[in-house]
C-alpha cells in the first residue's frame, strides 16, 4: 500500500514538472509568438481530454486484465513517451507526444486508486484516501518548483528527460513493489 501511495504522488508530480516551461517550449518550438498562448491552451487541453477519457476506459479495462499490469504498462507507456517530447521540433509533433502520454498518465490515477481501495483496511479508507490525497498534492506542489529550477540551470530538454526518469523510477517500483494478489480483481 505504500509503494502505490508513493507511486501516486511520484506521478502527480512528474505530470506537473513540464508545466512551468511549456508556454517557454512552445515558444522556442515556433516562429509565430503570437500564438503561444493558444497553442499551449490547445496542447494542454486536448491532452486533459485524452488523459480523461483513457481514465474512464481504463480504469473499467483494469478490472479485466489486472489493476497492477494495468499500473505497470500505463507507467511504462508514460515514460517512454515523455523522453520524444524533448526532442519535438514543431507544436504539432509535441502535441502528438503528450497526448499519447496523457493517455497512459491518465490511466495511472484510477489504477492507483482501485488499488488503494483493494489494499487498504475497509476501516481505514478514508484515512488513506486523506494521505493519498495530500501525498499527491505534495507532488503538484514539487513538479513545478523542480521543472523550473532544471530549466533555468540546464534548459528546457533536460525537464522532459528528469520527468521520463521520476516516472520510469515509478515503473520500476511498481513492478518491484506492487505484485499481483489473489483474486479476480487483482
Amino acid at each position: 500500500l505504500a509503494a502505490v501511495l508513493v507511486i501516486s504522488g511520484v506521478v502527480q508530480a512528474a505530470t506537473s514538472v513540464v508545466g512551468p516551461i511549456l508556454p517557454l517550449f512552445i515558444q522556442s518550438l515556433t516562429p509565430d509568438a503570437a500564438r503561444v498562448a493558444s497553442t499551449t491552451g490547445l496542447i494542454l487541453g486536448v491532452t486533459s481530454v485524452a488523459a480523461a477519457l483513457s481514465a474512464a476506459v481504463v480504469g473499467r479495462l483494469s478490472w479485466r486484465i489486472g489493476t497492477e499490469r494495468t499500473l505497470h504498462v500505463a507507467l511504462a507507456g508514460a515514460a517512454l513517451l515523455v523522453i520524444p517530447q524533448a526532442f519535438s521540433r514543431t507544436p504539432g509533433e509535441l502535441l502528438a507526444f503528450r497526448t499519447a502520454g496523457a493517455v497512459f498518465l491518465g490511466a495511472t490515477m484510477p489504477v492507483t486508486n482501485a488499488l488503494i481501495a483493494l489494499r487498504a483496511d475497509r476501516a481505514n479508507q478514508g484515512s488513506v484516501f486523506g494521505l493519498s490525497s495530500a501525498i499527491n498534492s505534495a507532488g503538484w506542489a514539487i513538479g513545478p518548483m523542480l521543472g523550473a529550477a532544471i530549466a533555468v540551470g540546464a534548459g528546457y530538454p533536460p525537464v522532459f528527460f528528469v520527468t521520463a526518469a521520476g516516472v520510469a523510477a515509478t515503473a520500476i517500483a511498481a513492478w518491484v513493489f506492487v505484485r499481483r494478489r489473489d483474486g479476480p480483481s487483482s
